[in-house]
């Protein structure tokens, strides 16, 4: 089961050995963070034109980074 608070926060109770992965978004649809069910987090930044730019971990770690060209590749 999924619960929300009043501030928005998810609490989730996923049984043991349990596959569970959750999605935050942003006010315009892109997605904020990942969580699973070991608690990992991922954030994710992006630019001007909505692309994602770099994906950090709970504790601000760079994970991955991306750049595009004028072609958006």
């Amino acid at each position: 089961s999924v619960t929300v608070n009043n501030q928005g926060s998810y609490m989730a109770l996923v049984p043991e050995g349990a596959n569970f992965k959750a999605t935050s978004y942003n006010p315009d649809g892109t997605v904020y963070a990942r969580f699973d069910q070991s608690g990992n987090v991922e954030y994710y930044t992006y630019d001007a034109a909505g692309r994602v730019v770099r994906v950090e971990d709970q504790y601000g770690n760079i994970l991955k980074t991306y750049e595009y060209n004028k072609l958006n590749n």
